[in-house]
């Protein structure tokens, strides 16, 4: 019998296991993987870099149905716990920009280290092991674990980490892993993709494609209007970068007409829109003859300028000295803010992360166990917590893993 069986060795699961097996080698422990490696998520986590954590840290970083548990969590913990935690496996950190990565850039090397960490404390590693089902008897206070190359015979445990990932980023082995939590009768909040671009309504907008600027997002749920500021990628049917990425989330929020021109970019933030048609009627003055688009190509990439004058139907080749005072104030109204109706469309592929999940009432708020089954813990992106971008993910995943393992040791 083991001590302890972890399902799932992603970023969550691979931290509960070495941090486990580091503070008691006397422990017996499975590591039960269902894809064929372990990790392939937090190896390409951060472009491959592995953004592991972030130097904000405060209640806005993370979102749930459960704001009670978010504001509990951040101040209990911090990113010097993380920083720790790497440091004694080897992993020096740095900072940039408030962003922590490790010294080599390299997210395998990470994930490798974890692994070895692991192979030298002789943890028990299965990969292509898929958990289908766990049946705890109370009776004997004993876990039992059902997966589908491990022959008809169950693993019997004492205490279970439940690190399941979610639906995200198929093509890293994300996949639905609410089922399990759905067997044991915990209640959870059904999965949507998280942290990833916002689709919207336009035709034109594949001739900007490949652009990228910097400017301030907004998205109106409501009467509340949710901002990020950072770059903004145009695509053929999307528009992504950090901050569409971070206020994908609203889009779920959304109901009926609010769709309606609920998203708009202000490009050129460091414009107000009296200085920033102060600055086009200046340019007018000056050069009476130019094209519009030649003006625009000014201070903007070109496929924008394009995209801009074809959202207006205004001529290319008209010359700035025609612009009527209203096609002016058109004009700079559109670059203040840019329009776009978005739409639900769930591309888990381009997802990092999902929201829903476990429900944070289901478990103890400092060690993650269940509030139904004792000695079953539930930790990382299956739960109902989701970081914005920034290595915020990754924390959450790391510390609620080390929080179960902390429980786990002082138990036994």
């Amino acid at each position: 019998m083991y001590d302890v069986i972890i399902v799932g060795a992603g970023t969550a699961g691979l931290a509960s296991a070495v941090y486990t097996s580091m503070n008691n080698q006397n422990l017996k422990i499975m590591l039960l993987e269902k894809e064929s490696k372990c990790g392939r998520k937090l190896s390409a986590s951060g472009n491959g870099k592995c953004n592991i954590t972030n130097s904000e840290w405060s209640f806005n970083c993370y979102s749930s149905d459960n704001e009670a548990f978010i504001d509990d969590f951040v101040s209990k913990h911090n990113p010097n716990e993380i920083i720790r935690f790497f440091e004694l496996l080897g992993i020096p950190l740095y900072e940039k920009n408030g962003y922590y990565y490790p010294f080599s850039n390299m997210a395998k090397q990470v994930t490798s280290i974890l692994i070895d960490e692991l192979d030298r404390r002789k943890v028990s590693i299965v990969c292509d092991a898929k958990v289908t089902r766990i049946r705890y008897e109370e009776n004997e206070r004993r876990y039992y674990v059902y997966a589908n190359n491990m022959g008809s015979k169950p693993i019997e445990c004492k205490n279970i980490i439940l690190a399941l990932g979610s639906n995200a980023s198929p093509k890293l082995g994300g996949s639905d892993t609410l089922d399990i939590i759905k067997k044991l009768e915990i209640s959870t909040v059904p999965f949507v993709p998280s942290l990833c671009p916002i689709y919207v309504e336009d035709d034109l907008l594949k001739i900007a494609k490949g652009v990228r600027v910097d400017g301030k997002v907004n998205i109106c749920v409501g009467k509340k209007i949710y901002s990020e500021s950072g770059q903004v990628q145009f695509n053929d049917n999307n528009l992504s970068g950090i901050a569409l990425m971070n206020l994908s989330k609203y889009v779920y929020d959304l109901k009926g007409d609010e769709f309606k021109d609920a998203l708009f970019i202000e490009l050129l933030p460091e414009y107000s829109w009296d200085k920033l048609k102060e600055y086009i009627i200046c340019t007018i003055n000056i050069f009476m003859k130019r094209s519009v688009i030649n003006m625009l190509d000014g201070f903007l990439p070109h496929q924008l300028s394009v995209y801009i004058l074809r959202r207006l139907k205004l001529d290319e080749n008209m010359r700035i000295g025609d612009l009527p005072d209203k096609q002016i104030n058109r004009l700079t109204s559109c670059i203040k803010m840019l329009n776009f109706t978005p739409k639900l469309y769930e591309d888990y592929d381009k997802a990092q992360v999902s929201l829903g999940g476990v429900k944070l009432k289901e478990i103890d708020a400092d060690t993650f166990e269940s509030r139904k089954y004792p000695g079953l813990y539930i930790v990382g992106e299956v739960l109902d917590m989701t970081g914005k971008c920034g290595g915020y993910n990754i924390s959450f995943a790391i510390l609620s893993a080390i929080a179960a393992s902390r429980n786990i040791l002082g138990d036994l």
